[in-house]
C-alpha cells in the first residue's frame, strides 16, 4: 500500500483500538467490531487448553496470573516470576506463563494493550 508506515497500524492497533489482536485459525488483526463473531471460537480454543494435559502447567497458572494482571497493571510473561519450561506447538519450548497469558488473550480476557504486554479488558 503507497504511503502505509508501521507507526499507522501501531496508532489503530495500539492507541486509536480499530483494530483487535486475535485468533483466527493464526494470529489475525481485525476490526474491532467484529470482535463478538469470534466469541465461540474463543470459548472452543480456551476449553481446548485448559483441559488439555499438554497444556496443564500454564492452565493451572491462569488464575493467578489473571489476579496479577488485575493487582499490577499489563504484564509481559518476562515479569512473571513463574519459570516452568514447555513444550508448545504453536512456538516450542517456551514459559507457562507465556502460555497461561495466551489464554487469557485468546479467550477474550485480555487484550494488546502494547505488544509484549496483555491487559485486562
Amino acid at each position: 500500500m503507497r504511503g502505509y508506515k508501521l507507526a499507522m497500524l501501531d496508532a489503530l492497533l495500539y492507541e486509536d483500538r480499530k483494530l483487535v489482536d486475535g485468533f483466527d485459525k493464526q494470529m489475525s488483526i481485525y476490526p474491532v467490531e467484529d470482535r463478538p463473531l469470534f466469541a465461540y471460537d474463543r470459548e472452543r480454543m480456551v476449553e481446548g487448553y485448559m483441559e488439555s494435559e499438554a497444556t496443564a502447567a500454564a492452565a493451572k497458572l491462569v488464575e493467578p496470573i489473571r489476579h496479577e494482571i488485575e493487582a499490577r497493571g499489563p504484564l509481559s510473561s518476562l515479569e512473571l516470576e513463574e519459570d516452568t519450561r514447555m513444550d508448545w506447538w504453536l512456538a516450542g519450548s517456551v514459559r507457562a506463563a507465556r502460555i497461561a497469558l495466551d489464554i487469557l488473550l485468546y479467550g477474550g480476557e485480555t487484550i494488546v494493550p502494547r505488544r509484549g504486554h496483555p491487559s485486562l479488558l
